[in-house]
């Protein structure tokens, strides 16, 4: 049972809706300018390339400061596997394994001051290409990466490098995974700065919708019960605030636990979940 099974699950979607605030895109958003419009039908490439790019850029940034940066890997190396069940051709199973190594080389001389961010994005548009197989199943033999997706790419992180809410005081987990994950068949978010978690969006409208507020909740929820994977315990974050930044905007949203769900809400929403994961006497991490 994966996290999006569970959190279709009826009696989830109800305990959000009775203990979450009703109000999810604010209203002096919806009619903010869309900054970079969508230039091919690719969203899914779009939006994990989107990922990768935004976290390896932002370890960039952090390198040499007193920042803790965890970083567990890319999802996409552990497709290596998969890949030669999908490659008809010979050639394309070594083209797809030599570029995930190279994207490995290209991401490591770009983190230590490498100035060649097109080439990154390209790298970043073929790591999503893996990503969609670890994720679906689907899998594109043939893909390329796009100049025009490299520019949506570089244009989106630009604009993230004006923003000063990504820059954390003491803590960054890039891509971080949660211990209780496997109550769910494994769980990832996007990026842990200090004690928030966001999540990355690259919709072409900046509309909050049930499903986003929902994922970031469950992630929560898993890691009030048992932290996130690989950080020491000193360092574990108890999440205070859950974001969502629409990269196409430069919108970041955040809402405190207390203003998602008002009135000691996520706790009751937190017995909801955990009777859907058969856990409802599990311990928590933080009270």
């Amino acid at each position: 049972m994966s996290l999006t099974q569970v959190i279709q699950r009826q009696e989830v979607r109800d305990a959000f809706r009775a203990n979450a605030i009703k109000e999810r895109t604010p209203k002096a958003i919806r009619s903010c300018p869309l900054l970079v419009p969508p230039t091919t039908k690719l969203y899914g490439i779009v939006g994990h390339a989107f990922d990768y790019l935004a976290r390896i850029h932002l370890r960039r940034k952090l390198e040499g400061s007193a920042v803790t940066v965890l970083d567990y890997g890319w999802f996409a190396e552990h497709e290596k596997h998969r890949l030669e069940w999908h490659c008809v051709r010979k050639q394309d199973y070594k083209f797809w394994v030599a570029s995930l190594s190279r994207a490995k080389t290209a991401a490591q001389r770009y983190q230590e001051g490498d100035d060649n961010l097109l080439q990154m994005s390209q790298y970043c548009q073929l790591l999503a290409n893996v990503e969609i197989l670890a994720r679906s199943g689907r899998f594109d033999p043939d893909f390329r990466p796009h100049v025009d997706i490299s520019n949506e790419l570089i244009q989106m992180i630009e604009i993230l490098d004006r923003q000063e809410e990504f820059c954390p005081e003491t803590l960054c987990v890039l891509n971080p995974r949660f211990e209780a994950a496997s109550l769910v068949g494994g769980a990832d978010a996007d990026l842990v700065l200090d004690d928030r978690l966001i999540d990355f969006k690259t919709a072409s409208r900046p509309i909050v919708r049930l499903e986003y507020q929902l994922q970031l909740a469950a992630y929560t929820a898993l890691q009030r019960k048992a932290g996130l994977e690989g950080v020491p315990p000193e360092q574990q974050p108890e999440f205070r605030k859950v974001e969502l930044y629409f990269a196409r905007f430069g919108i970041l949203l955040s809402w405190s636990l207390e203003e998602l769900f008002p009135d000691g809400g996520f706790d009751r929403f937190c017995t909801a979940f955990d009777a859907e994961l058969g856990d409802e006497d599990g311990g928590v991490l933080f009270e």
